[in-house]
């Protein structure tokens, strides 16, 4: 099972990640609306589930809970790798979009109990 800083890793990584590279993000973008628009939206709901990750019960644990923190590490993984890799901004963005929705998940098994 896992510990309760092993779940906060997973937000604080994704906040980290989203923070540092807001700006190089957007500029990559090159004026494209859509990957603006998800860019935004992807570091508003990161750093919303930070703040919440601080009040959630993150040291409860259930195959669930375990299933979407896995998830979770997979994403943010993914967009570590993809940014050491260059991809292209479009790429990161979609993986980013993977990191939310796993983090998403993990916030409302957590919530569950």
């Amino acid at each position: 099972m896992s510990t309760k800083d092993e779940k906060f890793d997973q937000y604080d990584q994704a906040y980290i990640d989203a923070d540092d590279n807001y700006n190089d993000d957007i500029t990559a973008a090159k004026g494209k609306p859509e990957l603006i628009y998800r860019i935004d939206a992807n570091y508003a709901r990161i750093s919303g589930m930070w703040s919440l990750a601080k009040r959630l019960k993150l040291d409860a644990n259930n195959d669930a809970i375990d299933a979407a923190l896995n998830n979770a590490k997979a994403a943010n993984k993914a967009v570590k790798d993809g940014r050491a890799a260059a991809a292209k901004i479009a790429t990161t963005v979609k993986k980013v979009d993977a990191v939310v929705g796993a983090l998403a998940t993990l916030t409302d098994e957590l919530r569950k109990v």
